[in-house]
């Protein structure tokens, strides 16, 4: 086995997450399967190395993939500091603005249910947009957007030579076995002064990423650099603050690239995420026991949780309308001020975080009481 990244044969595995087979899919279902994780020795890359069970485990996530499952088909938002709150691609795009001509041609690499292409179509009113997907699920859906003008599934091959100003590879990268060889094969599609923009989990802000089943890759900022360094490119804008906890680069061709953006400092929560992760989770088994408790938000973290604890949640609790009254594997979403006044709630959070959430609900909703909020640290 030689790591995804750097292709050093010097990888060691570091071990399963959480002490059950419990996960979680990243269109956010709970999947009884077990996640072994690896660490390159020579680039820090963690990462799995998937066998055949856990090939045709992935194969029927995707097969029956729903993305936004959780919200009704809608992208996640981000809530930037004096600004409304926006789907996160609207805003790593609106944030590329300044590096992109006004008119130009963007290949959304991994369509999905166009996420991406809504936010181009409202940003990048006088381009044209093109869609590429391995199904054909949402073909239909593409190509009514505005400024899309065409759709190809399957095998990339047909795409148009040279001809794009913008290729967006929007939480795609971390599924892929090699990575640095997809964006290798940008270069025959993208214009000479093209660019790349990637946005992935980051797994330092977010040690949790680690309990998707379906994900191969768990990027930080300097193997996600490097990843794309291997492939030809250098970091024109390093976008690490637009979403809190993904990473987001706009990329350039090596020679075109006068000078590479620094890479940012702080917000490092954890220097050996895998362990963090597992001693998070041990932490929440011994505080919940055999009790009945409830799990606050909604995200991967809060999913994965509820497949390593013990039994199953009473419920979620979120404070998204959209999503309140929904069930996840039958468990219900309420809202936090309908959570039982003596029940235990999990919080999936860095203690600040979790800290910061409990001292707002407490002082919204009196029923809710401090010692209720369980959170390490």
């Amino acid at each position: 086995m030689k790591c995804c990244v750097c292709d050093s044969a010097n990888v060691s595995r570091l071990g399963a997450v959480g002490s059950k087979p419990g996960a979680v899919t990243s269109d956010s279902a709970l999947i009884q399967h077990t996640v072994i994780v690896w660490r390159c020795a020579q680039c820090g890359h963690l990462q799995k190395f998937h066998g055949d069970e856990d090939w045709r485990v992935i194969g029927e996530i995707y097969q029956h993939y729903a993305g936004h499952r959780l919200s009704g088909g809608r992208e996640q938002l981000v809530f930037p500091p004096g600004l409304p709150p926006r789907p996160r691609s609207y805003h790593a795009l609106e944030q590329c603005l300044p590096n992109l001509p006004a008119r130009g041609a963007l290949l959304d690499y991994g369509a999905g249910d166009g996420a991406v292409l809504k936010s181009a179509g409202k940003l990048l009113t006088d381009w044209r947009l093109y869609a590429l997907d391995i199904t054909d699920k949402f073909r239909e859906e593409i190509l009514r957007l505005p400024g899309v003008v065409a759709f190809t599934s399957g095998d990339p091959a047909p795409l148009p030579a040279k001809h794009f100003d913008l290729i967006v590879l929007w939480h795609t990268l971390e599924h892929v076995p090699r990575p640095s060889n997809m964006l290798r094969t940008f270069h025959q599609w993208l214009k000479p002064d093209g660019q790349v923009l990637i946005q992935v989990p980051d797994v330092v802000r977010n040690p949790y990423d680690l309990g998707v089943v379906d994900h191969v890759s768990h990027f930080t900022n300097a193997t996600l650099r490097l990843c794309a360094r291997n492939a030809g490119f250098e970091i024109v804008t390093d976008g690490h603050l637009w979403t809190h906890n993904c990473l987001s680069l706009l990329l350039g061709r090596a020679g075109a690239v006068s000078e590479s953006a620094p890479e940012p400092s702080g917000d490092v929560v954890s220097s050996n995420p895998f362990e963090w992760l597992n001693a998070q989770i041990q932490y929440f088994v011994a505080r919940v026991g055999d009790g009945a408790y409830s799990i606050f938000g909604t995200g991967m973290a809060s999913l994965l949780l509820a497949a390593q604890l013990p039994g199953t949640p009473h419920c979620f609790l979120d404070e998204d309308d959209q999503r309140v009254g929904g069930k996840i594997d039958g468990i219900p979403i309420l809202r936090p001020q309908e959570s039982s006044a003596t029940m235990p709630i999990v919080m999936p959070f860095l203690a600040e975080t979790s800290r910061a959430i409990a001292k707002r609900l407490t002082a919204r909703f009196p029923d809710l009481k401090s010692e209720l909020f369980l959170h390490p640290g």
